[in-house]
């Protein structure tokens, strides 16, 4: 396991089975809401691996090797507390999730589907997690580490496990400004 503490937040690298202990898995336990992303190898869940789970809330962040570790232990504890995962395009993790772990969130947010309700059509581009990090945050997420996964097959770089940590790390922050917004709208049933 290694621990990268930043300014505000904590990122924790779950690499062997022995780190997903009983301490990690108590540890996300706390939570009845998580962020999720995977990377993964390519696009299509039944051709491509799932290299990297990550979790977090607000300043905790779980990066989990899924290459080296079994991860059922982790998915037990989702499948019993069902917290509610957000996700930026939540059926790309669904698909992969089913596939590899034979999981579906029972409960599920998608900050993409959210944003196309919000703006109903009337932005004429795809809304991106880079985009939404910057709208909602104003920070401009680096994407250029994305396509290193698809040829990974050594050790996760600490770049790459910063990357995917950022993938989850605004999530709770867009999650939060964008409830507000479908209350005002009066929209929130729609999208939850």
């Amino acid at each position: 396991s290694q621990t990268k503490r930043g300014e505000r937040f904590m990122v924790e690298y779950v690499f062997s089975d022995g780190v997903l202990r009983e301490e990690v898995l108590h540890e996300i336990a706390k939570y009845d809401m998580l962020g999720i992303d995977l990377e993964t190898r390519g696009l299509n869940p039944r051709q491509d691996d799932i290299l990297l789970v990550q979790l977090g809330w607000g300043d905790d962040i779980w990066v989990f090797d899924a290459r080296r570790i079994n991860l059922e232990p982790l998915f037990s504890v989702l499948r019993d507390l069902n917290p509610l995962l957000i996700s930026h395009n939540l059926k790309f993790e669904d698909k992969f999730l089913k596939h590899h772990y034979d999981y579906i969130p029972k409960r599920g947010y998608c900050t993409m589907t959210a944003h196309a309700l919000l703006v109903n059509g009337l932005e004429n581009r795809y809304a991106s997690l880079r985009k939404l990090v910057n709208d909602y945050v104003g920070i401009e997420l680096n994407k250029d580490v994305r396509d290193s996964f698809r040829y990974t097959y050594g050790d996760i770089t600490q770049r790459q496990i910063d990357y995917a940590a950022d993938d989850v790390r605004y999530l709770s922050i867009i999650f939060e400004n964008q409830l507000k917004e479908l209350k005002r709208d009066g929209l929130i049933d729609v999208a939850t």
